[in-house]
């Protein structure tokens, strides 16, 4: 209790400390934040999803926003899906139907992989998607869109525009993601 109310006292004394944001150390702290702040984000939303019974692989998470959820970029009016892919077998096959989709899959480090949806390739037409490992070398079809991960770890976004102003409509379409 006694260093809390120091560090408390010292935070509103107004005393400042000297950094030397030419250290190695400050450099390498800084450096070492940046390159792993994504990393670590992701995992998190990973971990969160395995939590909740989200198999990697098997399952999509989808969900409604509501006014006490705390997400960033979730918005109420825009049912959400995710789930976390495993590449460590081999490639993924996402199959996108038609309609007001909008998707992406980045990898473990929050690297872009593919847009799918609306912004992707398909154009809101639906589509075939074929996430790869790192060192995949095998060849894909001809109709599918790729995707090359450098990690094997990946997570999927997706979201749906309800165009009808039905919100249990548009949640359920996002079951018809393959």
């Amino acid at each position: 209790m006694r260093l809390f109310v120091f560090f408390i006292l010292l935070a509103v004394s107004g005393v400042a400390f000297a950094v030397d944001t030419n250290s190695k150390e400050y450099k390498s702290a800084v450096e070492a934040y940046r390159f792993w702040y994504p990393t670590v984000s992701s995992e998190g939303l990973m971990h969160g999803l395995r939590t909740m019974g989200i198999k990697d692989n098997t399952h999509m998470f989808v969900s409604q926003a509501e006014g006490n959820v705390l997400a960033f970029t979730a918005n109420q009016d825009t049912p959400y899906g995710s789930m976390v892919v495993d590449l460590a077998k081999g490639p993924f096959v996402i199959e996108m139907p038609a309609g007001p989709f909008m998707g992406l899959v980045n990898d473990h480090n929050q690297n872009w992989i593919a847009d799918m949806g609306l912004p992707g390739p398909d154009a809101g037409k639906g589509g075939k998607y074929l996430i790869v490992p790192p060192n995949y070398n095998g060849s894909a079809p001809a109709d599918y869109h790729v995707g090359k991960s450098q990690t094997n770890k990946v997570l999927i976004a997706m979201r749906i525009i309800p165009t009808d102003s039905d919100l249990q409509k548009a949640q359920d379409r996002l079951s018809e993601i393959k």
